[in-house]
């Protein structure tokens, strides 16, 4: 019998594995939003944009936030695709 592991995060992992389309578009970056106002209490979230890119099978992430006690805005571009 396996343990029990309780799973923090999201399902933004099993929605790399869903068809590409702008809901889908809309529904991961609303989850990456929701996932930094959660668990990050650092950052003061600015704007989360992601774009699908087809031909690499994936999106393109760039995410703008503030951290507290910094004047600065951050931004993190990153690539999301599924790993097998």
């Amino acid at each position: 019998e396996k343990p029990f592991r309780p799973q923090v995060g999201s399902n933004l992992r099993g929605m790399l594995f869903e068809l590409i389309s702008p809901q889908m578009n809309h529904a991961i970056s609303k989850e990456i939003d929701l996932l930094i106002a959660n668990y990050e209490p650092r950052c003061r979230l600015v704007q989360v944009r992601n774009m699908p890119d087809l031909d690499r099978n994936g999106y393109s992430v760039s995410i703008s936030f503030y951290v507290v006690n910094h004047s600065q805005p951050v931004e993190v571009e990153t690539f999301l695709e599924r790993l097998r």
